[in-house]
């Protein structure tokens, strides 16, 4: 599809997103989301590949939101890619995504527990497996990383436009990339601060004593709780409580925040 000079091709990708934008005059690609991992397989890596081989790359990747068929793609193609310095797919210039770490929940100096580690740990394993479309396990990716480990450990550029603060409307409004200005529409920090303390609350609930810190676990447990494995996790305090007119709002409220807040452009 083209529109003006913007071709807008769109990967195959089952009930998730894959979308590549290519600016033609101002040679410029953001890539929206992955897919599952065989987007990525079939469909994305061949044409990443031939871009590459054309001396192009990706300026910005922006991974909208975590769930298995927006993020699953994207996992894939940044185990193999490697180090951004040496990319063995494609150059990626910049990725735009919000993990804990963005949200502005208060930090304790101290150490997290054993007990509170094991429970971090259990749900930063949900990230060490790839679901496929058909709810299979791509066991070629076993042992896999979280988004933010695999951008930590490969020296991607992590939200660099606003230095590394969150991508929201209260960090930046518009974006311009030579010729090309983008307008901010969500999340607000306040948004994302909610989705924060929603998954701290149902956190509590696991261990008596919760010690929010600085320790990577977070990023990974708060992702792999809300890529759509602890469907559990996701009920509120009103839920609890057995108010069944409040529950279903709600479900649906988490579930939009899940799918929507992080939807950076």
């Amino acid at each position: 599809m083209k529109i003006n000079d913007i071709h807008i091709k769109m990967f195959r990708a089952g009930s998730g997103d894959c979308i590549l934008l290519e600016f033609e005059k101002a040679d410029f690609r953001i890539l929206i989301d992955g897919g599952f991992v065989e987007t990525y397989q079939q469909e994305l890596r061949p044409y990443l590949r031939m871009l590459s081989k054309k001396g192009k790359h990706i300026n910005l990747l922006i991974i909208s939101h975590i769930d298995q068929d927006h993020i699953n793609g994207i996992k894939a193609l940044l185990k193999e890619n490697g180090n951004s310095n040496s990319p063995k797919i494609v150059q990626i210039d910049e990725i735009w995504f919000n993990g804990f770490r963005h949200t502005e929940v208060k930090r304790d100096k101290k150490d997290i527990s054993h007990y509170e580690e094991a429970v971090l740990r259990t749900l930063a394993n949900k990230n060490s497996y790839l679901k496929k479309a058909d709810g299979s396990r791509e066991i070629s990716y076993m042992q896999g990383n979280s988004v933010a480990e695999l951008l930590i450990k490969n020296n991607y550029h992590w939200n660099t436009s606003v230095k590394g603060s969150s991508i929201s409307t209260d960090t930046i409004r518009h974006k311009a990339f030579g010729n090309i200005t983008f307008q901010i529409l969500n999340p607000t920090q306040k948004i994302l601060n909610e989705l924060a303390e929603d998954w701290l609350w149902m956190l509590k609930t696991k261990c008596k004593q919760v010690i929010i810190s600085d320790n990577s676990l977070f990023d990974d447990a708060f992702e792999g709780a809300y890529i759509g494995e602890h469907e559990d996790w996701f009920v509120t305090k009103k839920d609890i409580s057995n108010d069944r007119e409040n529950k279903e709002y709600n479900w649906k409220l988490i579930a939009t925040l899940n799918k929507g807040t992080q939807a950076i452009v």
